[in-house]
């Protein structure tokens, strides 16, 4: 503590995010210096870096189509396991009974699968991307799945609706969270 407020005692971060020079994640205690450090060398830069309980560390790496796979580790950097399926790095959480959830984004190849834009200013045949949360064990099986486009109509976005300058991630997810045993928040 400090003049009595509690303090972290470790940040886990990955400077690569915005600098490709710099692959690496990092868990620095509170003054700031390094005290676990793991060069990221694969093909894509590191993020979403998290703890898995004690002994594990997780992170993403996305290639440039921002697609990637999480990458379990023990603190000496050897891999336990890996969760693959063209993932996102947005977000990847651990449920209450050892699985996980993790986004994923499915584009929609226009023909035949099109979404009429033009009540938003875009094409009546655009080719869209939808969002999934994924249920995966850890050999990466898929367990469960919830596709946006099943259950959230782009008339529910209000007024606003979706603009043609976004392009074409019509339902954008960033983070996904286990809510008790079997709910989903995102």
């Amino acid at each position: 503590t400090v003049n009595g407020t509690p303090q972290a005692q470790w940040y886990l971060f990955t400077p690569s995010i915005a600098n490709p020079a710099a692959p690496y994640v990092v868990i620095v205690d509170s003054h700031g210096t390094p005290v676990w450090w793991y060069r990221e060398s694969v093909v894509g830069l590191g993020s979403d870096a998290k703890l898995l309980g004690k002994n594990s560390i997780v992170w993403t790496t996305q290639d440039s189509a921002g697609s990637g796979a999480y990458v379990v580790r023990d603190f000496a950097g050897q891999t336990e396991f890996m969760l693959t399926g063209k993932l996102d790095g947005h977000d990847l959480q651990l449920t209450p009974q050892g699985t996980f959830l993790a986004i994923r984004y499915v584009p929609r190849v226009c023909p035949p699968d099109c979404a009429d834009m033009s009540q938003w200013g875009g094409s009546a045949q655009q080719a869209v991307i939808d969002a999934e949360i994924l249920e995966l064990d850890t050999n990466s099986n898929v367990l469960w799945s919830w596709k946006t486009r099943d259950h959230i109509d782009l008339s529910e976005t209000g007024n606003s609706g979706w603009f043609p300058s976004v392009g074409n991630d019509i339902i954008h997810m960033n983070a996904v969270e286990p809510d008790g045993t079997d709910g989903v928040f995102f």
